[in-house]
């Protein structure tokens, strides 16, 4: 097919996937302005794209963990430098909640035109490929994290994951051409180095499970066919990919090589791997908030059986097809006896094939008690959540359903029913998507823009009566980052000052193990004493976040008075309040 035809295929298919998210979110209900969340891991991401937004990168902002300022390189995210690219262009707007909305939007696009071109790419048929490719972009586990995991829900690469993963599969494959002891290069091994650098460059989840999928992918067909090149084209993509993410993250390499490791920070165990690991179970059912009642009550009474380590691992109706598919006949193949003539021994039908291959290796490696224990164990211990890998399942049940359907659709066509062949596809889609998007999506919206608003009105309002550079002590005291809510306050709930007024320089955001660690009882000193060592230290205010205490720092809040005097400013829904020290 012409490169320039299917780039436009997979642009209008990019587009639809769009046109389906923005109907599912209904994003004309609140404004855009406001983040679709905000809530934990949505505060972090606000304020990497902030930081973005402010100063062109997110390694050092001088404006968070004053005095010393904040400095991220003991939690490095150079494995999403594509992302954190798109993430920067977005951040020209000014406005993070904005940005954060439109990048997490871009991502319905870009995941609906990358698996468009897979299917292709495949051999599947042209309006299958598209159906299936908008119910993979408008997946559950997209909707699910929302821009609360937005970088996770950016998973453009997962699709080239599984076509490099097949290739290597596959009778002939790429990277393994040489001749004494030089490579051999094609078109096709120059396009498999861009989709190399794309999975180091996209995600360090993705990038692992690119490896395990290729790895094993090689070590098993080199196996099975005795042969080398298999085993030749998986080493030479492992080594493509490892290069290029340590190129992505070699800022903290350096960074750890001259200051040393933080064992501080992001500090994992192997029995992590058990509570956030993948449950089969979870696959299967229907989604929660599903919007017909029954499946409603299906999700509900499974959500109070096996422990959900993470929300967004239900695959849908039309991919929980495919995952039977995939098993039915990964082991019908292991236990056929018959001719090698058959289906599933060349075109389409090995490709299915391969793709069960594949399923089963995520299966084993991922699931709770899985062999992810010992991949833990042996030292991947930064990879605890494998529950995430359920979107690379969802792409290769998908495989197999666009596959298996384009064999179905081309023989009605053939047959003359064409119409009978766009009618089912119709259905496909709408029964797909009714399955996978719930009105709960859009819900709430309305409530967090209020909530944004009163937010973003009460620090500007606080950088207004503050001189440009002030610093401003936040109460309580939280470490950052990864640390256990106190009560309301969230762990990165105090990066909401920085993101509001980055004008100001913030208490918040030092980097536990690196800065001294605060004094457990610091607010707990009389008025005076307190007023007096945050003046020392050279701060102008003090915010406090009355969520934070159980009295709703009532206490705390008399004492800052008979020294600083009253409160400024009270934010409009009563969580926040200012001191200002002269």
């Amino acid at each position: 097919m012409p490169t320039r035809r299917l780039l436009v295929e997979s642009l209008l298919v990019g587009t639809a996937s769009l046109v389906s998210a923005c109907v599912a979110l209904q994003v004309w209900r609140a404004s855009l302005r406001a983040p679709f969340t905000a809530s934990g891991d949505g505060a972090f991401y606000l304020m990497l794209t902030r930081a973005l937004g402010e100063n062109g990168q997110y390694l050092t902002n001088p404006n968070l963990g004053y005095p010393s300022g904040q400095d991220l390189h003991d939690l490095p995210h150079g494995a999403d430098n594509l992302n954190l690219l798109l993430l920067r262009l977005a951040a020209i707007t000014g406005q993070p909640g904005l940005a954060l909305n439109l990048f997490y939007l871009a991502g319905f696009f870009l995941a609906g035109a990358s698996m468009h071109l897979v299917l292709r790419r495949l051999g599947a048929h042209r309006a299958v490929a598209a159906v299936v490719s908008v119910l993979f972009a408008v997946a559950p586990y997209h909707l699910l994290r929302s821009t609360g995991h937005v970088l996770l829900s950016s998973y453009v690469s997962v699709p080239v994951a599984v076509l490099l993963a097949l290739a290597v599969l596959s009778d002939d494959p790429p990277l393994a051409g040489w001749r004494r002891w030089r490579p051999r290069w094609s078109r096709r091994d120059a396009w498999t180095i861009v989709g190399c650098v794309v999975l180091a460059s996209t995600g360090a989840y993705y990038a692992f499970f690119a490896l395990l999928l290729i790895g094993l992918g090689g070590v098993g067909a080199a196996a099975a066919r005795r042969t080398w090149r298999p085993l030749v084209s998986a080493v030479t993509h492992v080594a493509l990919i490892g290069a290029v993410f340590v190129a992505n993250i070699s800022p903290s390499v350096l960074y750890w090589m001259r200051e040393g490791s933080n064992p501080r920070v992001a500090h994992r165990y192997p029995s992590e791997t058990e509570v956030f690991g993948l449950r089969i179970s979870q696959l299967l059912v229907p989604r929660p908030d599903h919007r017909f009642a029954l499946f409603a009550r299906m999700a509900e009474r499974a959500r109070g059986g096996p422990i959900v380590s993470e929300a967004g691992q239900n695959l849908g109706l039309v991919a929980a097809t495919g995952f039977a598919v995939l098993l039915c006949v990964a082991a019908w193949r292991l236990l056929d006896r018959g001719p090698a003539s058959r289906w599933w021994t060349v075109g389409r039908g090995r490709l299915v094939v391969d793709a069960g291959f594949l399923l089963i290796v995520c299966l084993l490696t991922a699931a709770a008690g899985g062999f992810s224990y010992i991949l833990s164990s042996a030292g991947a211990r930064d990879i605890r959540a494998w529950n995430r890998i359920s979107i690379v399942i969802a792409a290769l049940t998908l495989v197999a359903v666009a596959l298996v359907a384009s064999e179905i659709v081309e023989r009605v066509e053939r047959s003359g029913r064409r119409a009978w062949a766009v009618a089912g596809l119709g259905v496909l889609l709408v029964v797909g998507l009714l399955d996978q998007t719930s009105p709960a999506d859009s819900r709430g919206r309305e409530v967090s823009e209020a909530t944004w608003n009163t937010q973003r009105a009460f620090f500007r309002e606080v950088a207004r009566r503050l001189p440009e550079g002030s610093p401003v002590f936040e109460l309580p005291v939280m470490e950052f980052p990864e640390v256990e809510p106190q009560l309301g306050t969230d762990a990165y709930s105090q990066a909401m000052g920085y993101v509001h007024a980055p004008e100001l320089r913030w208490s918040y955001g030092g980097m536990k193990g690196r800065v001294p660690d605060p004094t457990p009882d610091f607010d707990l000193k009389p008025g005076a004493e307190l007023v007096a060592a945050l003046q020392a230290e050279g701060y102008r205010a003090v915010v406090v976040d009355r969520a934070g205490y159980v009295d709703r720092a009532a206490d705390l809040e008399a004492r800052l008075a008979s020294a600083a005097g009253p409160a400024e400013v009270v934010s409009g829904d009563g969580r926040y309040s200012v001191f200002i020290l002269d």
